[in-house]
């Protein structure tokens, strides 16, 4: 085998397309994930509530799914209230 063989980028390219579909192969017969944070964390009682006053507050004070995160909810309401 000439020495020059293992040096060419078509050699490196096939090898790392090996390896690529080697590792993501498997992945073909996954299911999608039908529960993922959207249900909890982005479609929420927060963001449901719109734009009034008792909503806003009770996410400024409110803790929703172990966490507080009133800068994320704001941002969710808004994007929901303004594109459905």
């Amino acid at each position: 085998m000439n020495k020059n063989t293992y040096t060419r980028p078509a050699f490196h390219k096939a090898i790392l397309i090996c390896i690529v579909l080697a590792v993501y192969f498997p992945i073909l017969w996954n299911d999608f994930l039908y529960y993922w944070d959207d249900q909890w964390q982005v479609m929420n009682r927060y963001t449901e509530g719109g734009l009034h006053f008792n909503n806003l507050w009770a996410i400024l004070t409110g803790f929703y799914g172990g966490q507080y995160a009133p800068t994320n909810e704001y941002m969710y309401l808004l994007i929901y209230t303004l594109c459905g």
